[in-house]
């Protein structure tokens, strides 16, 4: 976060408060171990499905709402950055690395305009951006051949959606502000991170342990508690970083 005497405002810089869970998150999802070769021919279809990947930006709308868009050159760099030029994130872009034409059922999953396909598994990537910076949120979601799984996987992603959308407002808010007391707004700042982003977080990783309970396979199961504790790590790394910055203020 900093503030630019010249002009009188604030730039709350996202990045700085994100981008270490954001690392945290990534890691956890692309080091999970892939789950066990399923037993029925569906299954073992929707384990072929899950490496192709739905790459989606989440805007919001003048509606209110959030606008899924294609992912652009300058975040696909970031992303590779980050995940690794060699890792499953790196895949699913085309040879342009400028372009993806996401799938059109997982697109329609996403905004609630089509069902999930029963016992297809997917892969999700999701990131929240602003065009001045890094993005926020990258969350690599996949979900399992069981149909249960894999449709509350996709409740959570629309929440995720929601939920960037919410913070991308919030920085517009902020930056469109010309701030006088540096205390008074570092404290609403953090506040306002506090009261939209760690719940949604912190509930995020519950409902994931909570729903790897109905997934029939042990092995998957066991394998989805491991990543759920680290996203919840995540959360809390997340929460020291927003307490920090209410810190301070005082």
């Amino acid at each position: 976060m900093s503030y630019n005497d010249s002009t009188g405002s604030w730039s709350l810089g996202l990045a700085e408060v994100w981008v270490r869970a954001t690392i945290e998150l990534v890691d956890a999802m692309l080091g999970a171990e892939p789950p066990p070769e399923p037993l029925s021919p569906i299954g073992r279809a929707a384990r072929t499905a899950t490496d192709a990947a739905l790459v989606a930006v989440g805007r919001p709308s003048a509606d209110g709402g959030v606008r899924l868009s294609v992912l652009a050159g300058q975040d696909h760099r970031a992303i590779r950055r980050v995940a690794g030029r060699d890792s499953l994130v790196s895949r699913v872009f085309t040879a342009s690395a400028n372009r993806i034409s996401p799938d059109p059922v997982a697109a329609g999953v996403l905004d609630g305009t089509s069902a999930c396909p029963r016992g297809l598994g997917s892969t999700a990537l999701l990131t929240v951006a602003d065009d001045r910076v890094v993005p926020a949120v990258l969350v690599l979601v996949r979900y399992a051949a069981d149909p249960p799984f894999g449709e509350e996987h996709l409740a959570l992603l629309r929440r995720l959606v929601d939920h960037g959308a919410a913070l991308a407002a919030l920085r517009q808010q902020v930056e469109a502000e010309r701030v006088r007391a540096v205390a008074d707004d570092r404290e609403r700042i953090a506040n306002g991170l506090r009261a939209a982003v760690l719940p949604e977080l912190i509930a995020v990783g519950l409902a994931l342990q909570n729903t790897v309970t109905i997934a029939r396979n042990s092995m998957v199961r066991r394998r989805m508690l491991q990543v759920a504790a680290r996203i919840d790590g995540a959360a809390g790394s997340l929460r020291s970083l927003v307490f920090g910055l209410e810190g301070m203020s005082r």
